[in-house]
């Protein structure tokens, strides 16, 4: 989950920082690619950690949670959007995923 979030920090970074569209979207893959590690790795720990006769309820449980998660950061990202500029949105994404890499790390 760690190289996931590591990953995703970089391609967040590199979007924040660039202002050429080809970089940016070579960015966006790396972003996208580090996504999917952090959601496979995330998924596995849970099938792993979850009891044999609670498999269908835990994972149920913790997409409703991310669902109502992601709702939540649509509304606040388009309210976001409105008021700053994407480079800081994308700066403010790079230091709150590049602090869980940090706790990852240490802990």
């Amino acid at each position: 989950m760690t190289v996931g979030r590591a990953v995703l920090t970089l391609g967040l970074a590199i979007v924040a920082l660039t202002c050429s569209m080809w970089v940016a979207l070579a960015a966006v893959a790396v972003l996208g690619h580090g996504a999917s590690l952090t959601s496979i790795a995330c998924m596995t720990m849970l099938q792993r950690r979850t009891a044999h006769g609670l498999m269908g309820r835990g994972p149920a449980a913790v997409e409703t949670v991310m669902g109502v998660q992601q709702a939540v950061s649509l509304a606040i990202g388009a309210l976001l959007v409105t008021l700053l500029d994407h480079h800081v949105i994308f700066a403010i994404m790079t230091t709150f995923t590049g602090t869980s890499v940090v706790y990852l790390l240490i802990s």
